[in-house]
């Protein structure tokens, strides 16, 4: 029921199945993420976990276009 827009950031070589540990599959989350009517995706090539310092300009742009 998120009314909101949502921005989803994820960086290209996070290892999702790592912060997950078998809670769900990729398959699982994706379904999760179609319920949101209002999401808005950014995948930041070379970029893991830690993106704001593998890739912080990319990420202030696209925080600026989805904030814009």
């Amino acid at each position: 029921q998120i009314s909101a827009p949502v921005l989803w950031v994820e960086g290209a070589l996070t290892d999702m199945d790592h912060w997950w540990k078998g809670r769900y599959t990729r398959a699982q989350f994706e379904a999760r993420l179609q319920q949101v009517p209002q999401l808005q995706r950014l995948r930041l090539d070379g970029a893991g976990h830690m993106m704001q310092f593998d890739q912080p300009l990319a990420l202030a742009q696209g925080l600026e276009r989805f904030l814009g």
